[in-house]
């Protein structure tokens, strides 16, 4: 963990760095940007919370491995993968393709992750599908005023404040609500969209590596 305050970066791509994430955010107003993360890593899941003051356009790799999904904690978030993105709510980051999205100087948000295996585990043992729209970066369809998601992003957040150990039924508490507010929504892109959407940002990704490299 990095404490309960956090670490500040003068450039949010260096979160890269810091974590299994892939990113390369790219500010889009002027002035000096300060990037505030906070990380956890537990035995299932994996927190980071992020706060940044400029708009930013967002592309990312999910950690290899893992599904991943977001929760706006503010109405900074703009757009997610071209599509408008309620207050709040909850996001998919998919599996492979990568992720694109368009944020504002008020964004903070929560990302959780848990491998493959233990998504499905979790599932099996809950008899609930997989979320296919976890495997698809898209707005998932669920109201950001819904008490069970906001309670579930309390209690993320407790987790990152680091006092604590990280107890395997908090975590499995938390991805199993994930989980049943994804089952329960409606995603709001259909796949071919998201398809197209995602061939379009592995391409950008793949200029990133060649650029870097």
């Amino acid at each position: 963990a990095l404490g309960a305050e956090g670490t500040v970066l003068a450039d949010p791509s260096l979160i890269s760095r810091l974590s299994p994430w892939q990113v390369d955010f790219r500010q889009l107003e002027p002035g000096r940007m300060e990037t505030r993360v906070r990380m956890r890593q537990g035995g299932m899941l994996g927190l980071l919370e992020i706060r940044m003051d400029r708009g930013v356009h967002q592309f990312g790799l999910a950690p290899s491995g893992t599904m991943a999904v977001g929760i706006p904690l503010t109405d900074g978030l703009t757009r997610w993968h071209g599509k408008h993105v309620p207050n709040g709510g909850l996001l998919s980051f998919g599996t492979s393709e990568g992720f694109e999205g368009i944020s504002s100087s008020a964004f903070h948000g929560l990302t959780l992750t848990a491998s493959h295996e233990a998504v499905h585990g979790l599932c099996t043992r809950l008899g609930l599908p997989v979320p296919r729209t976890w495997e698809v970066s898209g707005v998932l369809g669920v109201d950001p005023k819904t008490a069970s998601l906001r309670a579930t992003a309390r209690q993320a957040l407790r987790l990152l404040d680091g006092t604590t150990p990280i107890a395997r039924q908090d975590e499995e508490d938390i991805l199993a609500n994930l989980l049943k507010l994804s089952l329960s929504g409606k995603e709001t892109e259909d796949r071919s969209s998201a398809r197209t959407r995602a061939r379009a940002v592995r391409v950008a990704l793949d200029l990133m590596e060649e650029g870097a490299e």
